[in-house]
């Protein structure tokens, strides 16, 4: 929620907001809609003495010395801590102790002067101006482009690390690694026939080849979306290819490119159908290349593709491609850094982002390094002095920098932390990442991390600087996972707990959000994107939380959110399948997160002892730093088990994140299901569901690629020969199949059908592949969380809380036992305590109560000596209202008068019965009410029932209006003044003399059975009301709910979304119309029920299996295809045809 900023003035709008405050700001509430008498202020809060109800917490004063009947409080606020302040009106007056309205406000205060100045010093302004200089250095002067090794990016080093000079970061340099370079300056493709068009193409190449300065002149041939079978019966060879390319639904454009060259196409031309660049048909799209294409790639606009196209379809085109793109192997790109230096030089914090980019990038990623300049310059102008170095980086070569390379991203930041300085892992604790800040992606924020940030993030929230004026919805509070696409994986992949801003993910949905099919890398990021509130709140954020991660001496890392995430990655079906028992790996899991569990609260306590400490009002600087160090010794084991995490847990398929074990678990169930149905002839529905979907679908690329193709981007991923290719991936692939073969032996029986002995071995020699990649995988997981488990163990952080006995303060006061705090629990007693004299309590800890004299001394004008009962009290004296029945004696008359049934309002009409009210159960019946002549009920209490002196006095229908009154029909109560004119109904519901002058919101126009009031929103169109069905996506609100509804995402891209009948929209193979495989208990054509299987394909002993899918013993559970094998027993439990004697290991 957005609170608010520019002053400390709060009103009803106010209630229920988040308030951050800084310790010792004056606060007014003004709350104008309540009544002027019956205030109650009631305060509550979270944390150790924080608030108490005497006052410690806040003081407040009225502005008169009466404080009575004033609609204006202030409030000052004089300690850290988290409160709800709440206002209740309750009606004092009529002895009532009923809550008849409130006004609440959560408030977040601190006294973190670091990080006030830091806020204040903040100039989005410079940000902004950074963002919008890098924006305009670039290569091609039209549509940009700053990429590694290029001059652009050259210049925008020089450019930057004078900035940081001229900020005022120490020890500023230029870092140069080797990385390969790419420099677009200018491409053109122009139709050479048929004649006369005067039509010039402007593509944005990918990091491929150029041509020659005098372009490629050939013929154009399209080949859809650029497969094997594309290919089928074109020549191609030294001709152009124009191809359609669809990066998220289909594949990325390296294999089109593959393929191309393959076939001997001399360039490849493509637009984006689909998945990028989706703004408008006349944007333009690039994106990293994982090829040696040898070959030209250049992307162009849809409304081009479809110029040629239409010239295709009258006959043959001739067209010219000129590309002056340079890509060298051997470039140089730099990573600028300038640091803060910290206290304690063998800790630092990193802060960064990276200023290479696509065409003129604003939001990726010139608002990125603006954010960061303006973070480094906001904490130097405040004179900020960290505890540990402040490093702030900006790396060149991110969008890509590598020849031949599935991973050619982040080859800045593998070189920072692999080659040009390795000693970083071991000292940084965090790296805080800056990508896309300054555009509202939803209505929410959030920060991706690493699992083990996950609960320092959400705690973080509470007490950060919040939005304002933007991410209406306020945070998401559960963690979200980093993706591998921006540099911060890359440094949690290295060891270094790594965040980064949202800006990617829906996490709700797992979809990506609507930039990235509209603008992302492409010409449209620009500077009409940008949004200042987003752009400003994130720098306070990531700011503040730089200050935390600094201020803090133990790093915040909750492991039990990574044991969780390997525990969530377990599937004991289909570890039941391969055979294999996963108990070990989950007894390794559970005894890992409850030694983190522990240790993670002491983190807790430390980190709070230290803030608590640091408070104070005469902090002993011996204790701090015998916390730092405890602290620092933690965090050497808290990095090192980081460390296993990552080495033993953070595995890749592809780009996509999983836990080793996630890969072959899958492919077994996979693979099993392929053997079992290629045995009963099911060919189709290997094909159709299952072989596509092995190895985390990257097999899906063998059904439409060549063996060449599929094999040079697998050799990639995990071959030998590319382990030097693969930087801030190695050692994260866990392995691929070689299913080419079987696949295209498969499809070539599609139709046929046939023998399938052969393709059934393979696929068996694949399974037992998998079963010992899952064995391998499973080891490292426990090695992983054994080491963990033994840094864990080695972080002894109990001493320093016992310690903290003499030093901490414990209940927030400023002062500890160790500084003469004679009762650290409550935060009203400590030596600058006031001590209110005869109470017998020793406020100030001076050893002694305070002796009284005869002073007022709760200014309510009298003193005990003038008869003050309590003189602590400023609600009670002589002579004050006295409250029956409460136990306190206002008035000090010496007893507190028992309630007389007679003062209770029992109908809370505001009157008792001794306040004139005849009959006190109906709120209708009280002095003051409107009298009804002639109804025959005393309504005002006043003895009798007024006489009707004419008819028209006579409220007939009882609609509150009489004849006299304007009632012009006394028969009907929807007929008075005040009703409402249906139009074209003939009646004069308002009795304005007639039926023109009507309401068209109470008339029902379009004949749909709504009304404006009754919430039709267009009453010209039936089919839009309230209770219609949305159509989602088309842009019209039919239900009238404020929006469009969202259409819901396709999930498991099988063509079918929950709306239109996919009844488990998390599997493929299950949507209307799918092929329902029998008797495996699962609905796959979501029919309502799984198909009744002949007696053959009846599974009799519920096992999962049939006969006819590969069951040899239906009436024993235990037997089954893939089944447990026990050897010698004489029992064929796995089905392979045989008992293998003991000694036979499976």
């Amino acid at each position: 929620m957005c609170p608010q900023a520019a002053e400390n003035t709060f009103t009803e709008s106010d209630n229920g907001r988040i308030v951050v405050l800084e310790t010792g700001t004056t606060i007014a509430v003004v709350l104008s809609s309540f009544p002027s008498q019956g205030y109650a202020w009631e305060i509550t809060a979270a944390g150790n003495g924080v608030v108490s109800k005497t006052g410690n917490f806040y003081t407040a004063d009225c502005d008169t010395s009466e404080c009575g009947g004033k609609e204006t409080w202030t409030f000052k606020v004089i300690r850290d801590g988290s409160a709800q302040l709440k206002m209740i009106y309750y009606p004092v007056w009529a002895g009532q102790t009923s809550v008849k309205d409130t006004f609440t406000l959560n408030l977040r205060t601190r006294s973190n002067t670091a990080l006030n100045d830091y806020i204040r010093k903040i100039d989005t302004d410079y940000g902004y101006g950074i963002a919008l200089t890098l924006s305009g250095m670039v290569n091609h002067p039209e549509l940009g482009g700053r990429n590694s090794g290029s001059d652009a990016e050259h210049a925008a080093a020089d450019f930057l690390a004078q900035k940081m000079r001229d900020i005022g970061l120490s020890d500023v340099q230029k870092e140069s690694f080797r990385a390969a370079k790419w420099q677009f300056n200018s491409a053109e493709l122009t139709v050479v026939s048929p004649g006369g068009q005067s039509r010039v193409i402007k593509p944005y190449s990918y990091p491929a080849e150029g041509t020659s300065p005098e372009g490629i002149t050939a013929e154009l041939v399209y080949v859809g979306k650029g497969t094997r079978n594309d290919y089928t019966g074109k020549d191609v060879k030294d001709k152009i290819v124009l191809a359609d390319i669809d990066m998220r639904s289909d594949w990325w454009i390296s294999y089109p490119t593959r393929e191309a060259h393959l076939h001997g196409a001399a360039a490849i031309i493509s637009s984006c159908t689909g998945g990028f660049a989706q703004i408008g048909k006349d944007a333009l799209n690039t994106q990293n290349l994982d090829a040696a294409s040898g070959i030209a790639s250049l992307n162009i606009s849809v409304n081009d593709a479809e110029y040629l196209k239409g010239l295709l379809n009258r006959g043959s085109v001739t067209v010219r491609l000129k590309a002056d793109n340079e890509i060298e192997p051997n470039g140089t790109s730099y990573n600028i850094v300038g640091k803060i230096p910290g206290r304690d030089p063998d800790e630092m914090v990193i802060i960064g982002a990276h200023y290479d980019q696509h065409f003129h990038g604003f939001q990726d990623d010139s608002c990125g390094v603006g954010l960061v300049l303006a973070m480094a310059k906001a904490m130097i102008a405040s004179a900020y002095k960290p505890e540990r170095t402040l490093v702030f980086i900006l790396h060149g070569a991110e969008e890509w920098g590598a020849i031949d390379s599935f991973y050619n991203w982040s080859i800045g930041t593998w070189n920072q932390l692999y080659s040009l300085h390795p000693e970083w892992r071991g000292k940084a604790l965090a790296y805080i990442n800056s990508e896309l800040p300054a555009y509202q992606f939803s209505e929410k924020t959030y920060t991706a991390s690493t699992p083990e940030f996950y609960s320092f993030i959400r705690e973080f929230q509470t007490s950060a600087p919040q939005p304002e004026n933007c991410f209406p919805a306020g945070f998401v509070s559960d963690g979200v996972p980093q993706s591998s696409w921006s540099g911060d994986w890359a440094y949690t992949a290295a060891g270094i707990p790594a965040l980064v801003n949202g800006f990617m993910l829906e996490p709700e949905t797992g979809d990506v959000y609507p930039f990235y099919h509209k603008i992302y890398h492409s010409q449209y990021d620009t500077p009409d994107t940008f949004n200042r509130n987003v752009f400003t709140f994130n720098i306070r954020f990531y700011g503040a939380m730089a200050l935390a991660l600094d201020q803090n001496p133990v790093l915040s890392l909750d492991f039990t959110r990574q044991t969780k995430r390997v525990r969530d990655a377990v599937n004991k079906s289909a570890f039941s399948t391969a055979a294999y028992d996963s108990k070990p790996l989950l007894d390794e899991i559970d005894a890992t997160a409850a030694v983190a569990a522990e240790k993670y609260a002491r983190i807790q306590e430390v980190n709070k002892l230290y803030a608590s400490v640091v408070s104070s009002a005469n902090a002993d600087g011996d204790f701090l730093a015998d916390i730092r160090e405890a602290g620092k010794l933690a965090n050497v084991s808290l990095l090192k088990a980081f460390g296993s995490a990552q080495d033993g847990l953070l595995k890749l398929a592809e780009e996509k994140t999983i836990v080793g074990h996630e890969l072959p678990q899958e492919n077994i169930v996979l693979l099993s299901q392929a053997i079992a149905n290629l045995k009963s002839g099911n060919v189709k529905y290997v094909n159709d569901n299952l072989l596509w979907a092995v190895d985390s679908s990257f097999q899906r690329y063998n059904y439409y690629f060549s063996k060449e193709v599929t094999d040079q981007i697998s050799n990639q991923l995990s071959g030998e020969a590319y382990s030097n290719k693969r930087f801030w991936a190695l050692e994260k692939a866990v392995g691929y199949s070689d299913l080419y073969d079987t696949i295209q032996a498969l499809l070539r029986k599609y139709n046929e059908g046939g023998e399938y002995s052969g393709e059934i071995a393979r696929l068996e020699a694949a399974l037992q592949t998998q079963k010992t990649l899952l064995d391998k995988s499973v080891s490292e997981e426990i090695a992983a969380l054994r080491e963990i488990r033994t840094e864990l163990e080695k972080i002894a952080l109990t001493p320093i809380l016992r310690e903290a006995g003499n030093y901490a303060d414990a209940d927030g006061d400023g002062y500890t036992v160790g500084q003469r705090d004679c009762d650290d629990h409550n935060a009203a007693i400590h030596p600058g305590g006031t001590d209110f004299c005869g109470d017998g309590i020793d406020q100030d800890c001076s050893g002694a109560d305070l002796a009284c004299t005869p002073e007022d001394k709760d200014q309510d004008g009298f003193t005990g000596v003038q008869g003050d009962c309590n003189d602590f009290n400023p609600s009670v004296y002589p002579g004050a209202y006295e409250i029956c029945g409460d136990s306190i004696d206002q008035d000090c008359d010496g007893y507190d008068p028992a309630c007389n049934p007679r003062d209770v309002d029992n109908d809370r009409d505001g009157y008792s019965e001794n306040q004139g009210d005849c009959n006190d159960i109906d709120a209708a019946l009280s002095p003051g009410i409107k009298e009804i002549c002639g109804d025959g009920i005393d309504q005002n209490c006043d003895g009798n029932d007024l006489k009707c002196v004419v008819e028209e006095d006579n409220d007939a229908d009882g609609d509150g209006y009489t004849k006299a009154e304007g009632d012009c029909d006394d028969t009907s109560a929807n007929i008075h003044p005040w009703a409402i004119d249906i139009c074209n109904d003939g009646i004069d519901q308002d009795c304005d003399g007639d039926t023109v002058n009507c309401d068209p919101m109470a008339t029902d126009n379009d004949g749909d059975g709504y009304t404006g009031y009754q919430g039709d929103c267009n009453d010209k169109n039936p089919a839009i009301h309230p209770v219609v069905l949305d159509i989602c996506g088309d842009g019209i609100d039919q239900d009238c709910n404020g929006e469009d509804a969202v259409c819901e995402p396709d999930k498991d891209r099988d063509g079918y979304t929950e709306r239109q009948g996919d009844c488990n929209d998390n599997d493929s193979r299950t949507y209307p119309g799918s092929f329902d495989f029998c008797g495996d208990g699962i609905d796959q054509d979501c029919d309502g029920k799984d198909s009744d299987c002949p007696s053959e394909d009846t599974d009799n002993d519920g096992d999962g299996y049939s006969e006819s899918t590969g069951d040899c013993d239906d009436n024993d559970a235990a037997a089954y295809l893939g089944a447990f094998e026990i050897c010698g027993d004489g029992t064929d439990q796995d089905c392979d045809g045989i008992d293998p004697e003991c000694g036979f290991t499976p």
